[in-house]
């Protein structure tokens, strides 16, 4: 399964390298953190100020680190080889619709980290 030039081997014809593998684990480690460090210490991201929305806790507050994370880890989804993009396009619209279908309007992932969600900012 592993090839002589370090590379992971082919997967659907496609080249997979432990290279490209661990960028894929780095960068989805800076976009989780760039929302759950936004979401925890100011309860909003750059995009969230512009559309004058918040995340906030169970508490009404700002949600904890933990929740944040918890909140936006389905980007990991991002570092399976060829179908991730589409796994994160899919929940993507799972979240979509199970906020419209929430008479809370909360999604899924804000069921997972049970008690965030989205508002207008003050």
């Amino acid at each position: 399964i592993f090839s002589g030039s370090g590379g992971l081997g082919d997967v659907f014809g496609g080249r997979f390298s432990l290279g490209n593998f661990v960028a894929s684990l780095i960068w989805i480690a800076i976009v989780i953190g760039y929302f759950a460090v936004m979401e925890s210490q100011w309860g909003q991201t750059v995009g969230k100020m512009a559309m004058g929305l918040r995340t906030e806790g169970p508490d009404g507050g700002k949600p904890t680190l933990e929740m944040a994370a918890r909140r936006n880890s389905w980007y990991v989804l991002g570092i399976i080889p060829i179908i991730g993009g589409i796994a994160q396009l899919a929940m993507v619209i799972f979240i979509a619709v199970t906020i419209s279908n929430s008479p809370e309007k909360i999604g899924w992932h804000d069921t997972f980290a049970p008690g965030t969600r989205v508002v207008k900012a003050r």
